[in-house]
């Protein structure tokens, strides 16, 4: 059986036109490798449209460019469209029944899928299809065009994020199976030693301690540096991570995080920005109350009903952090300044 991937290049405030960045030789050799491995490829018309650049070959493409074409003339692709009349070689034209037609190459395929076009993403989005959306971010702001996500679709959980080639992080996110209490459906009972396993712990302080790096020493200019009007500045992104992580917290703990309270007033839009040794202690205070949450009790302990949603709330703010963190990092590093490099 299949899965299907839906994936693209964003922009860092989350835009995917092809027209204003571009991936670089590494990046494309990546993409080369991932086309020629993957089962089949379901377009929208627009992007079909885009992509039917690679059916003709062009006097001045170079070895990598004919690479690409040839992976991607030769895998099967189906194309969802009432508009099109017919489509090029080795595609199949879907003009009804999109839910059945995928369900089926889902179930007769093997590996990967891939779903292109953020209009058709988000018509199928309540379906339960997609099952992975892979966004790879670059560090360039767009300003403006077709966003990666159409519309809003349930809550997602980041599974795993890769630094990629030319300062591009690729983060993959799975439909979260969390209910609207935070639960999660069929699990059982969980065992403490399962959360806190050493090397997870470690991963997470690593990361803590190189966002905390990159912060500390950025002038209050650096921190307020805004690539194009309306955007945020490291600095806001820096201060909304500490904010989010205490907002959360707040609502999952209660009186028991009643350290970060005085976070909960970060709001960018009503405070001035803090400075950097501002920012690294709010990272610091709320790091402690999620390290406190997460490690309460014995490691071979199994979890207390009550205590086993709030430790995944929890585990899931980590994983929040993520992207903006990967945001924070492009920025600084687009600005010739260290990024959020883990060791």
């Amino acid at each position: 059986m299949a899965k299907l991937v839906f994936g693209l290049n964003q922009s860092l405030d989350g835009f995917v036109d092809h027209t204003a960045f571009a991936p670089g030789p590494l990046l494309f050799r990546h993409f080369i490798e991932q086309v020629r491995g993957l089962a089949g490829s379901v377009y929208g018309r627009g992007m079909y449209e885009v992509m039917r650049y690679w059916d003709d070959d062009q006097a001045d493409w170079g070895a990598a460019e004919r690479e690409f074409a040839a992976a991607w003339r030769a895998q099967p692709k189906w194309v969802v469209s009432r508009s099109l009349r017919s489509v090029g070689p080795n595609a199949t034209l879907v003009a009804n029944d999109v839910e059945g037609v995928i369900r089926g190459l889902k179930e007769r395929l093997v590996g990967e899928i891939d779903l292109s076009g953020p209009t058709l993403a988000h018509s199928i989005v309540n379906l339960g299809l997609i099952d992975e959306y892979r966004i790879y971010l670059h560090p360039v702001v767009a300003g403006g065009g077709t966003p990666f996500f159409a519309g809003p679709r349930p809550p997602l959980r980041l599974a795993a994020s890769e630094r990629m080639p030319e300062d591009v992080i690729c983060l993959t996110y799975v439909p979260d199976s969390a209910g609207r209490d935070g639960t999660l459906a069929g699990t059982g009972s969980m065992i403490r030693a399962v959360v806190a396993e050493g090397r997870a712990f470690e991963s997470w302080l690593d990361y803590q301690e190189a966002l905390k790096r990159a912060v500390a020493p950025l002038t209050a200019e650096q921190l307020q540096q805004r690539a194009l009007p309306g955007r945020r500045t490291p600095g806001e992104i820096a201060q909304h991570i500490v904010f989010g992580r205490a907002l959360h917290l707040h609502r999952t703990l209660g009186d028991a995080a009643g350290s970060v309270a005085p976070y909960l007033r970060w709001d960018e839009a009503r405070v001035p920005m803090p400075t950097a040794e501002e920012i690294v202690r709010g990272l610091e205070v709320t790091w402690q109350v999620i390290v406190a949450c997460l490690t309460r009790g014995a490691p071979t302990d199994e979890v207390p009903a009550g205590d086993e949603a709030r430790m995944r709330v929890v585990w899931g703010l980590l994983d929040h952090d993520l992207p903006h963190a990967g945001q924070l990092s492009l920025l600084l590093r687009a600005a010739g300044l260290p990024g959020v490099n883990l060791p």
